[in-house]
């Protein structure tokens, strides 16, 4: 619920719960103080985020194959990898492939963000008795706020045989269940998402192959993420 403030410019400023200043020119201040939080905490249109930097690391990513995309709404971002690739032979009974990326951003100053959907795309062709795994762990914040709160997406399971391409749509599986957590600290504006993924494909011996790899229609292996925001003024968690 929004709070309420209404001034009374001849006498008093009352404030819903009971305050009561008399001096005019301190009402005057602390009404347009709260008018400003009011407007920071709760933007009229939407959510915004701005990507400051960009850092990975992995086999699965190495400098160079990997790009970001933010919607400007601020309701999503997406991560396209273009050596995210796993795949086993007859020689290569197992093979584990992960990249780290650190994003940088900026965002409202009293809002505060949870990761809380992922949609990835790839290509899969699996012989039968080979099995293939993907999965991702999204931690929000940095360590020196002790902000490392985690959207963990449970693993995606392909078993052969097939061969297509696929899409999967999967939610945050994380035991955290408290919103209001993502609004500590209070009032920063720099905070950093980091995202974990592997990929695992093996088998148990014979003349099987199997690749867990980018999509053959534009070459990019994509994770794109949704974001749910909040006001962390009033803490109302539906946009």
């Amino acid at each position: 619920m929004t709070p309420y403030f209404g001034l009374l410019f001849d006498r008093e400023l009352l404030i819903e719960g009971g305050f009561m200043i008399k001096n005019r020119k301190l009402s005057l201040k602390l009404f347009v103080m709260l008018v400003w939080l009011l407007l920071s905490g709760q933007p009229s249109f939407g959510f915004n985020i701005e990507l400051l930097d960009v850092t990975h690391g992995g086999n699965g990513c190495p400098p160079g194959t990997l790009s970001v995309q933010f919607d400007p709404s601020g309701r999503s971002f997406t991560l396209l990898y273009n050596q995210l690739i796993g795949q086993v032979s007859p020689q290569v009974l197992q093979d584990r492939v992960n990249c780290e990326v650190v994003l940088k951003v900026t965002k409202p100053k009293l809002a505060g963000f949870k990761v809380v959907e992922a949609d990835v795309r790839g290509f899969v062709a699996l012989d039968i008795g080979v099995v293939a795994r993907h999965s991702s762990v999204v931690q929000v914040g940095t360590l020196r706020h002790l902000r490392e709160l985690t959207s963990e997406f449970a693993n995606d399971v392909w078993a052969g045989p097939m061969n297509e391409r696929f899409i999967t749509r999967v939610k945050d599986s994380s035991s955290l269940k408290k919103d209001s957590a993502y609004c500590v600290p209070f009032g920063q504006t720099t905070t950093e998402i980091r995202v974990k993924t592997q990929i695992e494909l093996r088998h148990r011996g014979g003349n099987r192959y199997g690749h867990l790899t980018v999509d053959s229609l534009d070459g990019q292996f994509t994770q794109k993420y949704y974001l749910k925001w909040a006001s962390c003024f009033n803490g109302d968690w539906n946009h």
